[in-house]
């Protein structure tokens, strides 16, 4: 309870600028994770994305998590195919035509996380409740921990609903890439699209070996290996190429691999669901840039 209520109690201050992000971000940190980050000498996964964040130059994590402005950059690295077709962007709720949408359809914004809305019957859905729903995500402030969140432009976009079980995301694969080499997948399963819950797993890659490295309490059952991982890894080498640590997300649908998002910031630094063990096995395959 003490926790809970430290928590929110810092991220209201962040959201009014009251803590700077970088010291948000570390209280955050010390309050999932029990300890201060060493972000001088950073060792595991968690501690190398917070240097990152506020040590390194992030301008290019701003366009490529831009869940609209990727798609540009994906067309211009020749990786267009992949992308979920788009129906709409708007800039306000009050701009989403719902009479030129099909009968389902997925609304978000283009920053951030949890913000997504799965409309699959349109004729049944509450259109009002829906732009009610927007109008608040997109009035929201910003934690202001994952500062490059901040510099992304907030849109709101409509997307083609891919094949899923009713209440539940389809099977996120979830590639680290670390210097640039894809090395481990993390799965994303039985997502109730209510509360974002998901069941995990770990796994490395190329040989799908599982490294048992998921927390009490999360790891789900054994995934067997997608399909086009072959394929996956090698659109994640192209994304991932200039940068010491991402996470490009895929979905394998319709017997096709399908782009998810890039992640600069997984879990905001503040991993959990992963061991210590395995936050610091990948963060040791982390080189760590010039920090200013």
């Amino acid at each position: 309870m003490a926790s809970s209520l430290w928590r929110r109690t810092v991220r209201q201050l962040g959201k009014w600028h009251v803590l700077s992000p970088r010291l948000t971000s570390v209280c955050l940190y010390r309050i999932a994770v029990g300890r201060m980050p060493d972000l001088d000498n950073p060792r595991d996964m968690n501690e190398k994305i917070l240097a990152l964040s506020f040590r390194t130059d992030t301008s290019r994590w701003s366009v490529l998590a831009d869940k609209y402005g990727v798609r540009k950059e994906l067309e211009g690295m020749g990786l267009g195919d992949m992308l979920i077709p788009l129906y709409q962007v708007a800039d306000s709720a009050d701009g989403i035509d719902f009479d030129a949408l099909p009968d389902s359809f997925v609304l978000k914004t283009t920053d951030g996380f949890s913000r997504t809305l799965v409309v699959r019957d349109k004729a049944a859905c509450d259109r009002g409740e829906i732009r009610r729903t927007l109008r608040r995500w997109m009035s929201e402030r910003s934690v202001g921990d994952e500062p490059h969140y901040g510099r992304i432009k907030r849109r709101i976009i409509a997307e083609r609903l891919l094949p899923s079980p009713e209440g539940y995301g389809p099977t996120d694969y979830k590639i680290f890439c670390c210097d640039g080499e894809p090395l481990y997948c993390l799965v994303c399963s039985n997502r109730r699209m209510d509360t974002f819950r998901s069941e995990f797993k770990i796994y490395s890659l190329p040989d799908w070996r599982d490294l048992h490295g998921i927390s009490k309490g999360w790891e789900g059952g054994q995934c067997t290996a997608p399909v086009h991982l072959e394929e996956m890894m090698a659109r994640a080498r192209v994304i991932a190429k200039e940068f010491p640590l991402v996470r490009v997300d895929f979905y394998e649908e319709e017997g096709r691999v399908w782009f998810g998002e890039v992640t600069f910031t997984s879990a905001a630094g503040r991993e959990v669901k992963l061991t210590q063990e395995m936050l610091s096995e990948i963060g040791s395959c982390v080189t760590m840039p010039v920090m200013k």
